[in-house]
């Protein structure tokens, strides 16, 4: 709000998506993609022919495939929230060997971002953990190095004033929980190339409050 030009009060903006919202990044406008292209065999996954089709070369550059979810669950506060899901990266030729993976988990504040890739491209990683980024080039983020050729679970959750991640079962790290009430509201998931997702899980407690393919 503005008086006199003075910013006198802000609060965070939340567009909700119509449920799922699959698009591949791109500027100034991304190509939304409509759900029969990315969710296949009941998990989100958009094939290479679907980007192909839509006039990207997987080749020099990959592009970046999104799937969002927001607004559309009760918030779950991160002071008591449990999260997991399975990610594959579907693409790893070439110069996608990398193959990035993002899961973003959106707050009504600073959102919480978990980064994933091969192992040897740990060090381009970065966590955002509600409160600020932890770069891999001078933090341990080698827990979040792997092999997403495969399915790869990942996990976060809270625990006392901590949040900690963990891979496959793994804890690969944890760090300080945000220091004023935040919620969860949204979630994305996002890959280099392109990637799937299964086994979506969102929980407060022991309840569960959105659950998905």
């Amino acid at each position: 709000m503005l008086v006199n030009n003075k910013i006198v009060k802000e609060h965070t903006l939340m567009i909700p998506t119509d449920g799922w919202l699959g698009l591949i990044e791109n500027r100034p406008v991304p190509i939304y993609l409509s759900r029969q292209e990315y969710i296949h065999d009941g998990i989100l996954q958009t094939p290479v022919p679907v980007i192909t089709g839509k006039n990207f070369a997987m080749e020099p550059r990959q592009p970046t495939v999104s799937y969002y979810n927001v607004g559309n669950f009760t918030p779950v506060p991160l002071k008591d929230f449990s999260f997991s899901a399975e990610v594959r990266n579907d693409y790893h030729a070439g110069s996608g060997a990398c193959q990035y993976a993002e899961i973003t988990l959106f707050t009504d504040n600073t959102p919480v971002v978990v980064q994933l890739s091969a192992k040897g491209c740990i060090s381009n990683l970065r966590l955002l953990n509600g409160r600020y980024f932890e770069s891999g080039k001078d933090h341990d983020l080698s827990g979040f190095g792997t092999d997403l050729s495969n399915w790869v679970k990942v996990e976060c959750k809270s625990a006392k004033n901590q949040i900690q991640y963990f891979v496959d079962g793994k804890l690969a790290y944890e760090s300080a929980a945000p220091r004023y009430p935040e919620s969860i509201v949204g979630m994305g998931f996002t890959f280099q190339g392109t990637g799937s997702v299964k086994n979506i899980d969102l929980k407060k407690g022991d309840s569960t409050i959105f659950k998905a393919y």
